[in-house]
């Protein structure tokens, strides 16, 4: 999926953001595997693109009837800055 966004203003200033999404899981039973990636590209001044990337993973493990485990890991590059994230319910 591409969302391509430009607000209406006046003058030279204006935001282009591109962003790309992919997402997808696969069940193998009792354990389904997820993941997911981003790619946004935001230029508030011509000229001037910053590129932002975000990928994540993760798996769900059924524990009973109607329960679940989760666990998972997300990494953001944000610019020049890199962050992670991890999770586990």
């Amino acid at each position: 999926m591409e969302v391509r966004t430009r607000p209406p203003c006046p003058d030279e200033c204006c935001i282009d953001q591109q962003e790309h999404f992919v997402g997808a899981s696969y069940s193998f039973g009792i354990i389904k595997v997820l993941g997911s990636w981003q790619n946004a590209k935001v230029d508030p001044v011509v000229g001037s693109a910053q590129t932002n990337k975000l990928w994540s993973i993760g798996a769900q493990i059924d524990v009973g009837p109607s329960s679940h485990s989760s666990i998972g890991y997300a990494k953001a590059d944000v610019g020049r800055r890199r962050q992670g994230l991890y999770h586990r319910l």
